[in-house]
């Protein structure tokens, strides 16, 4: 199941290198590594959502005023120390002795963790106790969900393609089948109760895109129109394959056999968004040169400036002191209102990478943090201290 931008990434780069030399001989195994790190980090509603970058200033200009400086990186304090709130300690291991990874957080305590080995469980940090997901259906494999507005959704192989279930976010009631979809992935969100899909199979070096309606015993409807998008935000969908290097999945600028070159440096534009339930189009402003966006907000880079303005072109913040060399990549991850944003940066050393800054930025309030770990699902690992430790989102007091 197709979670984030990596493996539109993997695919991009995979065509780039069988038509142009190759500049690090481990870089195509090494974005294989980050895609099987990050696919547990596509959330239905926008999260996590984020991608390795090349960044440019080239050809996008700030077009409005700039807004008032609020934080300097210079001078950001750890998450533990901006969000004490938010800190918790959950059981070092799991029943079983096994350790995990924390992949989400579901709000009241309650967390979505995958074991080293084994079934994905939901683990509730009140009692520390586990349980599975799945009920009479195959049971999620690691990093094979999606978190949607109100249910944990994944896929399993059957016959010629896959069968899509769902299971409520709190794992009461029992798990339930979206139908069957004759394709080799698929990436589902929801809105207001209603699923959409979009299903993919590769042909040749190009994939095709097809998105579906889905509902609980009822055969996959296709939405017309809907051929050739990809779902990046609830129901907000953009067409074509994402670009490589941005969060928000910008279309491609090009065709199916890029340059190495052009992959890596193509400046980043605005996306027009469709929503698939009411039709609606939005097309964010522009305020400096994109890293990334929602369908309600983006963030920027501007002359050592990180930049946040809402979609509308209002509300712009900015942070002083992130500088970003043009070599310089970005990883941006959105929470799942939007509301926080990690941005860190890279300098690549041909198959490595050095990492230059990694910060946690409050768009509401303008507070930026420091932080070691990645965003997933509304939750930052950060490792073990006496327990598995974690930054929970959901817990920061407005």
């Amino acid at each position: 199941m197709r979670r984030d931008v990596e493996g539109d990434l993997t695919r991009a780069l995979r065509a780039a290198f069988d038509t142009t030399p190759r500049l690090a001989p481990d870089f195509p195994e090494a974005v294989r590594r980050r895609r099987r790190q990050r696919r547990r980090r596509r959330a239905g509603v926008f999260g996590v959502f984020g991608a390795l970058l090349a960044f440019t200033a080239a050809g996008v200009a700030t077009v409005q005023p700039a807004g008032d400086t609020v934080a300097d990186s210079g001078q950001a304090p750890d998450v533990r120390t901006m969000w004490p709130e938010a800190i918790v300690t959950l059981p070092p291991l799991l029943p079983g002795k096994q350790t995990y990874t924390v992949d989400a957080a579901l709000g009241a305590g309650l967390y979505l963790a995958q074991p080293t080995d084994g079934a994905t469980v939901l683990l509730d940090a009140n009692t520390g106790r586990t349980r599975r997901l799945g009920g009479d259906f195959p049971r999620p494999q690691a990093n094979g969900y999606e978190i949607t507005e109100r249910h944990i959704v994944w896929s399993a192989p059957a016959g010629d393609g896959l069968n899509v279930y769902a299971q409520a976010r709190d794992g009461s009631g029992e798990a339930f089948d979206l139908g069957h979809l004759p394709d080799t992935d698929v990436s589902v969100t929801e809105t207001g109760g209603v699923f959409h899909a979009v299903a993919s199979t590769k042909h040749g070096n190009n994939w095709s895109l097809r998105m579906y309606r889905l509902a609980a015993g009822a055969e996959p409807v296709p939405v017309p129109g809907g051929d050739g998008h990809v779902l990046v935000d609830g129901p907000w969908a953009v067409r074509g394959l994402p670009q490589p290097g941005a969060a928000n999945r910008l279309p491609l600028t090009w065709g199916p056999n890029p340059s190495l070159a052009r992959v890596l440096t193509e400046p980043r534009t605005a996306p027009a968004y469709w929503n698939v339930n009411t039709g609606q189009r939005v097309t964010p402003a522009v305020r400096a040169p994109i890293l990334s966006c929602t369908a309600a907000a983006c963030i920027g880079h501007d002359d050592g400036v990180l930049v946040s303005w809402n979609a509308d072109g209002t509300h712009e913040i900015r942070a002083a002191g992130v500088p970003l060399d043009p070599r310089d990549r970005a990883d941006v991850f959105f929470s799942s209102t939007g509301r926080f944003a990690q941005v860190a940066t890279r300098t690549p050393r041909e198959s490595t990478a050095t990492v230059t800054g990694n910060h946690v930025w409050d768009r509401a309030t303008g507070e930026l943090a420091t932080v070691r770990g990645q965003m997933s699902y509304d939750v930052i690992d950060l490792g073990t201290e006496g327990g598995r430790v974690v930054l929970d989102l959901t817990r920061v007091v407005s």
